[in-house]
């Protein structure tokens, strides 16, 4: 939202100097929803450039968010499948599993 702001200034400063009549409310609106309104703002030059660094930023930020969010889910999901993996690897659980399996066994006839 801090960045919307400043960047309303900047799109509302720029086309008062270049006398358009665009106003503040219309330039924080099209900066705060950048993606959506960058074709709402004045056509010059500067001001495009200027919003193409602006949905840069934005864009780059929300893959961030996104991209950190994920990678948390992922690493507590490896962390979860290592310590399953360091039990699993126990040397009593393999044996009582061995057990296990051949108590139930189709095949051993002593396994009934």
């Amino acid at each position: 939202m801090y960045l919307a702001f400043l960047f309303s200034f900047a799109y509302y400063g720029i086309a008062k100097v270049n006398h358009l009549s665009y106003s503040w409310s219309d330039a924080l609106v099209a900066s705060i929803f950048i993606p959506l309104f960058v074709s709402d703002l004045p056509k010059l030059l500067v001001i495009k450039v200027l919003a193409g660094l602006h949905v840069l930023l934005v864009v780059t930020v929300g893959l961030g968010t996104i991209v950190g969010y994920l990678r948390r889910k992922l690493d507590s999901v490896q962390k979860a499948a290592t310590d399953l993996r360091t039990r699993f690897e126990d040397k009593d659980l393999k044996e009582k599993y061995s057990i296990l399996e051949r108590q139930f066994d189709p095949s051993n006839p002593k396994s009934s």
